[in-house]
């Protein structure tokens, strides 16, 4: 299961927008976890974690994003 999530109307080569670009990629980690829980009921980690775990892993593209965009400011 994947959520896309994309930095369209923010300025992420910029601190605000880098905060809210990741807040989007928290948010889509939650909304996938909870998804999962749904569809499977004993689903393991909980929610939390999934998303902790989720968003950690995620960062990584995050990171190269911003670098993109703040190199091409």
């Amino acid at each position: 299961m994947g959520y896309t999530v994309t930095a369209e109307g923010l300025d992420i080569s910029t601190p605000i927008g880098a905060q809210a670009f990741e807040a989007r990629v928290s948010h889509a980690a939650m909304a996938a976890c909870q998804e999962i829980s749904r569809r499977f009921h004993d689903a393991r980690p909980g929610d939390a974690e999934c998303a902790r775990q989720a968003t950690e892993n995620a960062m990584a593209q995050v990171r190269q994003v911003e670098q993109a965009a703040a190199k091409g400011k």
